[in-house]
């Protein structure tokens, strides 16, 4: 990394003044040095450097310490660092902290390709970027060594709070050690890049963290969660009524009291992210893998995803899943989809976000990734699959694992079919061949922003109703109720006042029914 700018020089002189003019003087100087210092700041915590674009460092591992690697083992059960140098594209930097990291990336791999954490300033006052700490990731069930980088980028993307990712060769003493995945870490550094401030409690959830109801002792809640900062305060009094407010409220009141603890948005986008790519790992599945900040400001929980290797549907060996799934005993998901208007949001959202999950968006990426990390992941004699293996996961399944590509296709397919399903809501919607008597023309443009028009043709008069419908079944509109003569007609659907996502709209001309989809967008 550059060095920070350096603060000093010349930057003006004065001959003589008054007290009046000393002070403006002082001001100015006050203002200057303000100004320089916050621009020394930021250059100093400009991490995208590390992050954009797609890019391999170099991370060069030196140790005097004999018996390193052992030390590192035992690191792991203590959670304690170890000091180090590492030399990373060129820049020496002392005496860093490192540790291995992980559950299953740990005990689940095979051989000495752990996952690392590495701290810069555990025993010397540095940074890497701006970055405190980073994680180096191994990849461990994903033979592909993408799904993290290109779920990480989606949900960048899509302002889905989540750390952010490239790649590294890890050498270890000269000794090359592999290919790594990047990842950003979840701390105050973190957060005041993402959320403006960072003096909020940050939890993350870390076994069975399921936000269910222990009680009002904070003490019950410590095997399932970890606070992160403010630690010597230990208060999770927040936390508490957070999960009071999930488990305990009446229908009636849970979506108002809901949005004053909760940003709710933001949690339904992390949800339907998961399901969307089957990555079960998290609250989703094992009830872990995420964080929680209790923004200062707003006052509101964010949530934070984290830890994704598992995204694409790696080690389920699924590529549908039900947009509704919930395995149980997890409340939020639970009162959220009892909720009528959680439920829709959370299904417009799932609209929104596959609108994305396409093999036009992921399959260049995946091509430009690998082509970036081919070379030295195939290089890399301690990855967890062989180079067969790693060429065959992209278009075939190995064990539980789906492959990369099969899995985008079926899953869009999946969900596609999942959301027109949905079409059963509407009341007494039949689907029919043309019936004889009327002719429903699909509507034009489609999809559209902020109208279309809807045209059809009858036959004889009729008692005629054309209403809409969203994804819930519930009407939106009716733009005809009449008894019409026969003939053409055409109406204008001004969709400008709802939210973009699929709607249905339905003919009926005495006992003949047709509906007919239509999509909105922004």
């Amino acid at each position: 990394p550059e060095a920070p700018p350096q603060v000093g020089g010349q930057v003006g002189q004065v001959i003589s003044y008054s007290h009046k003019d000393e002070f403006i003087v002082k001001k100015i100087w006050l203002y200057t040095f303000l100004f320089i210092l916050s621009t020394s700041l930021m250059a100093q915590n400009n991490a995208d450097a590390v992050f954009e674009p797609a890019r391999i460092f170099d991370f060069h591992f030196h140790s005097e310490q004999e018996g390193w690697l052992d030390s590192l083992y035992k690191s792991q059960e203590t959670k304690t660092y170890l000091p180090c140098n590492v030399t990373i594209n060129g820049t020496l930097y002392e005496n860093v902290g490192i540790r291995f990291k992980g559950t299953s990336s740990f005990y689940g791999y095979p051989g000495d390709k752990k996952s690392w954490r590495i701290k810069f300033n555990k025993f010397s006052d540095q940074t890497f970027h701006g970055l405190k700490k980073i994680n180096l990731n191994n990849g461990w069930s994903d033979p592909t060594l993408l799904r993290e980088k290109l779920y990480l980028d989606f949900l960048r993307e899509q302002d889905i709070p989540a750390p952010r990712a490239n790649f590294a060769r890890v050498y270890l003493d000269s000794v090359y050690w592999g290919l790594y995945s990047l990842v950003e870490h979840v701390d105050k550094t973190f957060l005041r890049d993402r959320f403006a401030e960072n003096d909020g409690n940050l939890y993350k959830a870390e076994k069975l963290a399921d936000l269910t109801w222990r009680g009002k002792e904070q003490e019950n809640y410590y095997a399932h969660y970890a606070l992160k900062t403010n630690k010597k305060k230990n208060d999770w009094t927040d936390l508490v009524e957070l999960i009071d407010r999930i488990n305990n409220l009446e229908m009636d009141q849970f979506n108002p009291e809901l949005e004053t603890v909760l940003n709710t948005n933001r949690f339904i986008r992390a949800w339907a992210a998961n399901n969307l790519f089957i990555n079960l790992d998290s609250y989703l599945g094992s009830a872990n893998n995420y964080y929680l900040y209790h923004h200062q400001q707003t006052t509101r929980f964010e949530w934070i995803i984290w830890d994704v290797n598992l995204a694409f549907g790696a080690r389920t060996g699924k590529d549908t899943l039900n947009l509704f799934y919930n395995p149980g005993q997890r409340p939020l998901i639970e009162k959220m989809l009892a909720s009528e208007g959680y439920r829709e949001v959370y299904i417009q959202t799932m609209n929104d976000l596959k609108q994305h999950f396409s093999e036009e968006y992921f399959f260049p990426r995946i091509d430009s990734l690998f082509h970036l990390i081919a070379e030295d992941y195939l290089a890399d004699t301690l990855k967890m699959y062989s180079n067969e293996e790693v060429w065959q996961s992209f278009d075939e399944s190995l064990g539980n694992i789906p492959g990369l590509r099969p899995f985008i296709v079926n899953r869009r397919k999946d969900i596609d079919t999942q959301l027109e399903d949905l079409i059963s809501n509407l009341p007494a919607a039949e689907k029919r061949n043309t019936p004889q008597g009327f002719q429903l023309f699909q509507n034009y443009p489609n999809p559209f922003n902020p109208t279309t028009t809807i045209s059809y043709w009858l036959s004889a008069f009729s008692n005629v109703d054309l209403s809409v419908y969203n994804l819930l079944g519930q009407k939106v509109t009716t733009l005809v109720a009449a008894n019409q003569a026969a003939g053409n007609y055409t109406v204008r659907f001004d969709a400008s006042a709802l939210p973009a996502g699929i709607y249905y709209y339905r003919l009926s001309a005495g006992s003949l029914v047709q509906v007919r989809k239509m999509v909105l967008i922004q």
